[in-house]
């Protein structure tokens, strides 16, 4: 709670306005609670994006992808966890919970390997990246990373109101819980059967990827001229993927729409935070002698020429 509260306190020094240009881009300080009233701006373009006509290819192919990879979801999993046990990661999730208030867990923290590679598609995670690149704005006056961290939250409650919103609407089954190969669907779950048997419901798509690939997202798009983030991102992300798969909390079909969503939402949400920097035609600054009308050494001039 203590640090629900410092981290609260970080964003409320964000009123004071300032601005930086950074390569291509102008970033300007966000305001404390932007990462909330963002929100109908980034769904609204966010929509607009993934149906531009440039995007329709990218549609096809989550849905010829999920499509494929229902049909082997089965044999995916079973292989999957077979594979998990060959090289020492059991097919459970070891992650304990620290943070809880009543009956409700807010917080599991990792306690092996399998569970750290869990970890990385957990919202606490988006937090500390967060709360990390806000504590170094607010210290170094840099509005980029004021800005990124903003944008990190943005996407964080993208992400997780999305995917609870169709894990409601396609209400699957995780695998642990499966009644049936590939797992149930059963549709539109009333909030009070979702909440009191969620692992019945909970399955598609996938929170802890959608999570990840739009923090990855965001932090490619803003620092592009660091090429490692993608590679790096993406094996992570692909870690993840299979670690989801070998503790039976996903099938490999959740994946593509989390992926999808998440890339899309991340291009959105740094679109949103930036504006192009303005250009200036070159100019030139020189110092040159002042002469008089008589040959004389007067003194300098300062000459700039556009």
């Amino acid at each position: 709670m203590k640090s629900a509260y410092l981290f609260l306190l970080l964003f409320s020094n964000l009123a004071f306005s300032s601005e930086q240009i950074s390569g291509a881009y102008k970033y300007k300080s966000p305001h404390a609670f932007d990462f909330i009233t963002t929100a109908p701006k980034n769904y609204g373009d966010f929509v607009e994006n993934s149906f531009e006509k440039n995007s329709i290819k990218g549609l096809a192919v989550i849905a010829g992808a999920t499509g494929a990879l229902y049909i082997f979801d089965q044999q995916i999993l079973e292989e999957t966890q077979r594979f998990g046990r060959k090289i020492g990661l059991d097919n459970k999730d070891h992650s304990k919970p620290t943070f809880t208030i009543g009956d409700d867990n807010f917080m599991y923290a990792p306690t092996d390997v399998g569970s750290s590679i869990l970890f990385l598609g957990d919202g606490w995670t988006t937090i500390g990246l967060s709360a990390g690149f806000l504590t170094s704005g607010l210290l170094n006056h840099n509005a980029k990373s004021k800005m990124v961290a903003s944008e990190l939250m943005q996407g964080l409650l993208f992400s997780g109101f999305s995917s609870q919103v169709l894990k409601r609407i396609s209400g699957r089954e995780i695998p642990n819980a499966r009644t049936k190969d590939r797992g149930r669907f059963s549709p539109f779950a009333s909030p009070k059967e979702f909440n009191d048997n969620k692992a019945r419901y909970d399955s598609f798509p996938s929170a802890h990827l959608m999570t990840a690939m739009t923090s990855l997202t965001i932090l490619a798009e803003n620092y592009e001229e660091m090429s490692w983030i993608r590679p790096v991102g993406y094996s992570l992300v692909a870690l993840l993927s299979f670690q989801l798969m070998n503790t039976g909390a996903h099938w490999a079909s959740d994946f593509p729409l989390a992926i999808g969503i998440g890339h899309m939402a991340g291009k959105t949400i740094a679109q949103n935070g930036r504006t192009p920097a303005p250009t200036t035609d070159a100019s030139q600054v020189t110092f040159a002698p002042l002469f008089s009308p008589y040959g004389s050494l007067n003194g300098a001039q300062f000459v700039m020429t556009f």
